[in-house]
């Protein structure tokens, strides 16, 4: 044991180190601890300081509540605005996660109590444009804190960058699709949080009136049906989706889903009852039980269970206890309608450029394992088609995309042309198709983005597969860090570069409206319609502007497809397009999903 001399010694080192390290922080915040205080709508809000790789200091402010918790008679309704406190309320930490399971162990997490945001803003800013980040999840789990959200490389730009939880799974998604229970108040918590940024965003020296709202998968699907909202399209400026937008067809459940009415018996409700009185039950229902639903009902499958639905002008008319009275629609016409007559603000929208290798790999395995029949195969790709074709094309697209042959003849697929196939169907299209019809719309411009660069880490790894590809979410990992093993030297040279970059298109589209990042050396004009007018940005170790289709052959014959069956096209409303493949698939994808 040292002499007590030397402990005395080294208490006095640790404790001048951390006065040391307070002294350099409350410098770095413009010399007082003021300078950690804001005053919000609500109240006073003390903050942190961080710092960026390059040393540049930023205030952190965590667990910010934007709302009253929706707990008890508020559980199913919209946010309530958050009532005003007394003092300084510390916002040193993340809130609370909302309500959720893992799809990884199946493991429960977070509290309803979740309505929570997170404010980075650089001392002494005024009128920095604002970031604000929706997070994604399948709409069933994730949120807004530092393991899916790290500001450092986002804020070496002037920015103010938010991010923020809302309800998931039952909590956010239930309906009972009339006016008991509307529905859609994870896009409704969504709305409130732009709301308070835009009432609070100047005290943290932000620009209301610049507001881009970006989000990824689950959180991109959302951030574009509400930029083709009025009640939130007039709170922004821009819109960014990566890997997800309002044409996924696992981005809504639906028509006639009834989501409520799946529940009810699993958590001792009457399914057949009133809806007034089913929306009560279910408001009196155990959390836990509630969220134990996800086991029973897999609501990862697509089309999803708990995701956002179509309102009807009568759901909000105060029919049945007059539950939905007042309640804003966010999805007030079907989404096809909504994305042909375009959004009023740009968008800057992306893919990688192996968005589901995960998914093919698994459907390779699945035909491998049952040696499926080329029939049998063909039926089960028709359900994952974003257009429906009649049966006589479903052999054309197993010829282009798998050659011709299942297991059945020995010729297996590779997990290439499988991966192609669903990224095409679940991403690429999707994406292609709304950025092509907001672009023909002529409200706002809109660009596209493939992220195609072969790093070092990548969401496989992350979880314990093999790196061999770009796949769904790995651009996050540039962007906005995620929390991943970084590997030895992380990042070099190269990475480095990759990521000044991505976080330069997402970080100048903020400021301008438009993506114009130092490093490109080109103009990036916006896509001005399908085909040759299509224009986009391939990121690979270097950026370089392209023109016509991402992926031209895999989207030409998509288009083609499209035309033959004009009456069913993917900007039909029609429920049930996509299912996932095989039952094998299936299992495997609920063991482990992508996650959108």
């Amino acid at each position: 044991m040292p002499p007590p001399r030397l402990l005395l010694v080294a208490v006095a080192v640790a404790v001048t180190t951390v006065a040391a390290a307070a002294a350099e922080e409350e410098a770095a915040v413009g010399g007082s601890v003021d300078a950690l205080r804001v005053r919000t709508r609500a109240g006073w809000v003390r903050g942190t300081a961080m710092r960026t790789a390059h040393g540049r200091f930023f205030r952190a402010f965590r667990g910010v509540p934007y709302a009253e918790a929706p707990v008890g008679e508020r559980r199913f309704r919209p946010p309530a605005d958050k009532r005003p406190w007394e003092g300084t309320l510390d916002a040193l930490r993340e809130g609370a996660p909302c309500l959720q399971v893992s799809h990884l162990n199946l493991s429960e997490s977070g509290s309803e109590d979740c309505l929570f945001l997170n404010v980075y803003a650089h001392v002494g800013a005024e009128n920095h444009p604002v970031l604000v980040y929706m997070h994604g999840g399948s709409f069933l789990e994730g949120h807004g804190g530092l393991r899916f959200v790290e500001p450092q490389l986002l804020m070496e730009h002037d920015l103010l960058l938010v991010s923020f939880n809302y309800r998931l799974g039952p909590f956010g998604f239930l309906s009972t699709e009339d006016a008991a229970m509307p529905g859609n108040y994870g896009l409704k918590d969504a709305l409130a949080a732009l709301r308070w940024v835009r009432a609070n965003a100047g005290a943290f020296g932000g620009d209301a009136g610049r507001m881009t709202l970006a989000g990824a998968s689950a959180g991109a699907a959302a951030a574009h049906l509400l930029a083709l909202a009025p009640p939130a399209a007039r709170l922004l400026r821009g819109v960014l989706l990566s890997s997800g937008g309002a044409l996924s067809r696992w981005a809504l459940a639906p028509p006639g889903t009834r989501s409520a009415r799946r529940v009810a018996p699993l958590v001792a409700c009457d399914r057949a009852a009133p809806s007034a009185a089913l929306a009560r039950c279910l408001r009196d229902a155990d959390a836990h039980a509630l969220l134990r639903t996800y086991h029973a009902l897999r609501p990862a499958a697509v089309p999803p269970l708990f995701a956002p639905v179509v309102e009807h002008a009568s759901w909000s008319s105060g029919e049945g206890e007059g539950a939905g009275e007042g309640e804003e629609r966010l999805v007030a016409a079907p989404v096809a309608q909504l994305v042909r007559r375009g959004a009023a603000v740009p968008i800057l929208a992306g893919v990688t450029s192996d968005e589901s290798l995960e998914w093919g790999r698994n459907l390779r395995a699945a035909v491998r394992q049952e040696a499926f029949e080329d029939a049998f195969l063909d039926e089960e790709i028709a359900k994952i088609c974003p257009v429906r074709v009649r049966r006589g094309l479903v052999g054309r697209l197993r010829r282009f995309y798998l050659g011709g042959a299942s297991g059945a003849r020995g010729q297996l697929f590779s997990e290439a042309n499988a991966s192609a196939l669903f990224s095409d169907a679940l991403f690429n299209y999707p994406a292609y198709r709304a950025l092509a019809l907001q672009a023909a719309s002529g409200r706002a411009p809109a660009y596209f983005y493939v992220f195609g660069f072969p790093g070092r880490v990548s969401e496989t790894a992350r979880r314990g597969g093999p790196v061999g590809g770009v796949v769904h979410g790995d651009d996050l990992l540039y962007v906005l860090g995620r929390q991943f093993p970084a590997p030895a030297g992380w990042p070099n040279a190269t990475e480095q570069r990759v990521a000044e970059l991505l976080a330069a298109v997402w970080a100048t589209f903020a400021r301008e409206a438009r993506p114009a990042p130092p490093q490109l050396e080109e103009l990036w004009e916006p896509a001005a319609g399908p085909g040759d007018d299509f224009r986009f940005l391939q990121i690979d170790e270097r950026a370089r502007v392209r023109r016509g289709p991402p992926f031209r052959k895999r989207m030409e014959f998509w288009e083609k497809l499209r035309q033959l069956e004009p009456s069913a096209a993917i900007t039909r409303e029609s429920p049930f397009l996509l299912a996932l493949a095989v039952p094998a698939v299936a299992t495997l994808l609920a063991i482990r999903r992508v996650v959108c």
